[in-house]
């Protein structure tokens, strides 16, 4: 399958989800069940969220649902609020606070792939 041969060709991922209802998108989580877990084991993974609640829950959904492919999700993570990182909900517009979330969590992946990378 053509998903899970693009993945393998990586050692680390960013996923980027919007909240619905509470959690991640139908589409997204489809996409995630398609993945053989071997495909993402062993694997950094680093998780970016928006919404209104600023996209904690669907990042903790996808922790979840990550662990059972046995990644290694990062706790450095970057999440944005529709109401301020956002002009009119439409453009974006980061609050200057990310631009240290940003590079924290892209270390914590490199570190957290670096770990893990004798485990593939």
């Amino acid at each position: 399958m053509k998903w899970n041969e693009t993945l393998a060709a990586y050692d680390a991922y960013i996923f980027v989800t919007p909240e619905y209802n509470h959690s991640i998108p139908g589409a997204l989580k489809n996409a995630i069940d398609f993945i053989t877990p071997s495909v993402l084991a062993h694997k950094a993974v680093g998780l970016v969220g928006y919404s209104f609640s600023a996209g904690h829950r669907p990042i903790e959904a996808l922790r979840l649902i990550l662990a059972n492919f046995t990644t290694g999700v990062v706790g450095a993570q970057v999440n944005l609020h529709l109401a301020t990182d956002f002009e009119n909900m439409s453009s974006f517009a980061p609050a200057a606070f990310h631009d240290v979330e940003v590079p924290a969590m892209v270390q914590a992946i490199v570190a957290q792939d670096q770990a893990l990378a004798a485990l593939r």
